[in-house]
Parts: C-alpha cells; structure tokens; sequence
C-alpha cells in the first residue's frame, strides 16, 4: 500500500524510476536539477568556503560538511535526470535504457572538449537530440499499466 503522506509522494516522484512522465513532468524535474546544481555551485564556490571558514572556522568537520552537502546535490541533480528521463523515454514508448544512445556521446564528446574542436559540435548536437527526444516529442497515447501514473 502506497503511503499517503507529501514526503513519500514527493520522494517516490523525484527518485523512482515506476511509471512514465509526461513532458511537463519532464521539464519540471530538469528545472529542479538545475536549482539543486545552481545551489551546489553557489555552495562550493570560493566565496562561500570562505565564508564558511570565517563563520565557523576552518575545522576539518566543517569543510567535510560543505562539501558532503555539495555531493548529495550532485548526486540528487544526477538521480533526477537519469529518473526523469528513463520514464520519459518509457512515455515515448522507448525503454530506458536509450538514454545511453544520446548520454554517452555527450559525456565523451565533454572530455574532448578542450582537445578537439569538432567535439564541440558532437557535445551540442548530443544535447540536443537528448532534449528534442525527452522534451519536445510527444509521448504514446497507449493505455496505461495498472498502477501507473
């Protein structure tokens, strides 16, 4: 039996991969994964470490904390997406697993950013066939399973 409350809903909306997601859905989740890596940035940024180390000192606890709390926003903003984006794939009538057809090539065409000046070209066309396929194109009108949302 599903639990009723808002955190478990909440929680079982952002960070469960059942079901499928229409686009609205979809561009909202992306829209909270840049808030949680907007503030993961602010959090690590150089002017808030030191603020942290003037305010609370610069004990080794507290920089742990910082930058634990910097991982989990990562790690939360990168759950989201890959979440988000299987059961989009799964509305669309595609399995989950495609994400990897458009995931991987723009994290390798990233790493060569710096070194080859085509892969620019590759990491944009990349993330714009990701966000044509998951934002933009409509999803199956196919019954849905029982259960499903």
């Amino acid at each position: 039996m599903a639990e009723s409350g808002l955190v478990p809903r909440l929680a079982a909306a952002l960070f469960s991969h059942a079901g499928r997601l229409d686009r609205g859905g979809w561009w909202t989740r992306m829209a909270l994964v840049a808030a949680l890596w907007v503030a993961q940035d602010a959090l690590a940024s150089e002017e808030s470490l030191s603020l942290f180390a003037e305010h609370l000192g610069r004990r080794p606890a507290t920089l742990a904390a910082v930058w634990g709390a910097v991982a989990l926003l990562w790690i939360a903003g990168v759950w989201i997406l890959v979440v988000a984006s299987a059961r989009r794939l799964r509305d669309r009538g595609q399995p989950g697993l495609r994400l990897l057809a458009f995931a991987l090539p723009a994290i390798v065409a990233a790493h060569w950013l710096e070194r080859l000046w085509f892969s620019w070209i590759a990491f944009v066309l990349a993330l714009l066939w990701g966000l044509v396929e998951l934002g933009v194109l409509p999803g199956e009108v196919a019954p849905r399973e029982p259960g499903e949302r």
